[in-house]
């Protein structure tokens, strides 16, 4: 038995040390963070009507004219933001629903009301199809992600109660096609 074990103790070694490469290995491949509509808030001053946005079955339906929010948590620092996806319902062919990521970048001692950056913005195509639709729209200059100096958020606005939201998907990666 201890000749069996010691013929095979070099290939054990080796797979052991490719296991452990692998994990310390950084993932090359793309990531997709996606965002519930059910994630997203409402901040006021709310609409007139005062009424909150409902969330049914995992779908958004807005109850007024609405901007909405979610935080976004990269999980990895230093790689790109490639694009960013509206999963949405349109069942109005006369208005537009916007996803706007923004990147509010801070410095201490710096003026808290300085203007985020917009880095990507995507936009509901027209037309009324009563099924799930899906735009993507990629960014010219691909930035990079850094969370050190810097929080992430998605706006949403939705002019009327006919444009139901699903999420939004922003593709990231080390770097963009």
């Amino acid at each position: 038995m201890q000749n069996t074990m010691s013929r095979f103790r070099p290939a054990l070694a080796m797979l052991v040390l490719l296991a452990g490469g692998i994990g310390l290995a950084p993932s090359a491949h793309a990531a997709i963070l996606s965002i519930s509509g059910a994630a997203f808030v409402q901040q006021c001053p709310c609409a007139p009507s005062g009424n909150l946005p409902d969330v049914t079955k995992g779908v958004l339906f807005p109850t007024d004219q609405s901007n909405l929010y979610a935080a976004v948590d990269f999980p990895t620092n230093g790689q790109k933001i490639c694009s960013l996806s509206l999963v949405y319902q349109d069942i109005n062919a006369n208005d537009t629903m916007t996803a706007r990521l923004f990147r509010k970048a801070f410095a201490v001692g710096s003026n808290p009301l300085n203007n985020p950056t917009i880095i990507v913005t995507a936009k509901s195509a027209g037309g009324v199809v009563n099924t799930v639709r899906k735009t993507t729209t990629k960014t010219a200059t691909p930035p990079t992600i850094n969370d050190a100096s810097g929080f992430y958020f998605v706006e949403v606005s939705m002019p009327t109660i006919n444009l139901n939201l699903l999420g939004v998907q922003i593709d990231y990666r080390p770097t963009c096609p």
